[in-house]
């Protein structure tokens, strides 16, 4: 006996969750309510696996099944579609975001070891004071204006 959702076949009854043809029928008798599928009506492979599929993504992309849901094959494929548009995009920001994040703080560590290779030079010279904190922020200036130009270029 097969058993089969209140979604399929376009059926939106609310009383309905998961239920035999014969259940269904049952109730069609008892509580006198429009029949929403028969025993010779019972879904198609296709039909059952776009339920699958929807189910799926709903549940994996963290969509939640809501107060409105779909109630046919072609519902259910429109929202499956909206899920993986709506995935696609959201992958596509984190990844463009970490790829900046990752960037800048490269540039930082750049910019901290030539500053430490700068100050190793200049005490080795044995510059004054005032000229080494003139070079170290001209440096520092220029550096962060080229950093700030480069940002998401990938650099040989």
């Amino acid at each position: 006996m097969k058993q089969v959702s209140k979604y399929h076949k376009g059926c939106c009854n609310a009383n309905m969750d998961f239920v035999t043809s014969a259940e269904q029928i049952a109730m069609e008798e008892e509580e006198n309510i429009e029949a929403c599928f028969t025993e010779e009506d019972m879904p198609s492979i296709e039909v059952l696996y776009t339920n699958s599929i929807y189910w799926s993504f709903t549940t994996l992309t963290s969509v939640g099944y809501g107060d409105i849901t779909p109630c046919n094959e072609f519902e259910m494929i429109y929202c499956t579609g909206g899920m993986l548009l709506g995935s696609g995009m959201f992958a596509y920001i984190v990844g463009n975001i970490s790829e900046v994040i990752t960037a800048v703080a490269g540039q930082k560590v750049a910019l901290k070891n030539r500053m430490r290779e700068l100050q190793e030079y200049m005490v080795a010279r044995k510059l004054p004071n005032d000229v080494r904190f003139v070079l170290l922020q001209s440096v520092a200036v220029v550096f962060c204006l080229v950093a700030v130009c480069c940002i998401g270029t990938k650099a040989s």
